[in-house]
């Protein structure tokens, strides 16, 4: 690539959008599958560096269009988990496509992580653990 290319070049869609409605951090993924594999792993890699847990700090993943996940990105899954709960947080899943499901049940994390059907109802349950 030429350096006239690169500085046309569209910059990258961002992979995951962060919202903050009231006290829940949101995380909305982009439509990614087994061939966006590194991008889904860079994805939780910037969770684990963007998303500070503070006390009681409350995060809900929406995977809605996720429709793969690598064991590494398992993997940073699950220390985001370690982190948030070390400090009283809670993180919870929700829409996640039926693959990722079986992944997650396979690797039996539907029995640690909360995993709802939608966000509406991941949300329910924050306000009810209040």
């Amino acid at each position: 690539r030429s350096a006239k290319q690169a500085e046309t070049a569209p910059a990258e869609e961002p992979k995951a959008e962060v919202s903050k409605p009231e006290d829940v951090t949101i995380v909305h993924f982009a439509k990614m599958s087994f061939a966006d594999r590194f991008s889904v792993e860079a994805e939780f890699e910037k969770l684990l560096t963007t998303i500070v847990p503070g006390p009681g700090l409350k995060v809900l993943l929406n995977c809605k269009g996720l429709e793969y996940i690598s064991s590494r990105a398992l993997g940073k899954l699950v220390t985001l988990h370690k982190r948030i709960i070390e400090r009283s947080g809670i993180l919870k899943l929700c829409a996640l496509e039926p693959q990722v499901y079986t992944i997650m049940r396979t690797t039996e994390l539907n029995q640690v992580l909360d995993i709802y059907e939608d966000e509406e109802s991941a949300l329910r349950s924050f306000a009810e653990t209040n």
